[in-house]
């Protein structure tokens, strides 16, 4: 096998060696090959039906469990200090 130099700092890389002892480069050249089969076979790729839809959750409690509920009325400086003579 011819000499493989690491692309990285051009250090002589030992055969066999997947990584290059003077700066961890990976040498491509001494990679294994690949043995796995390959699956020609196209993907199965069936339509999802979207998920039905679930109705809300309501909960409901009994007045008197209820907050005291806010008012809209804002508090005007103009008509407390009208009002304090």
């Amino acid at each position: 096998m011819p000499d493989v130099y690491c692309p990285r700092c051009f250090d002589l890389v030992e055969d066999r060696q997947v990584f290059c002892e003077n700066c961890g480069q990976f040498i491509y050249e001494h990679a294994p090959a690949d043995s796995r089969e390959w699956d020609s076979r196209p993907p199965d790729l069936t339509p999802v039906a979207p998920a039905a839809e679930e109705a809300p959750v309501v909960i409901t409690l009994p007045d008197e469990h209820m907050p005291d509920a806010p008012t809209d009325e804002v508090p005007n400086d103009e008509s407390d200090s009208a009002a304090a003579p």
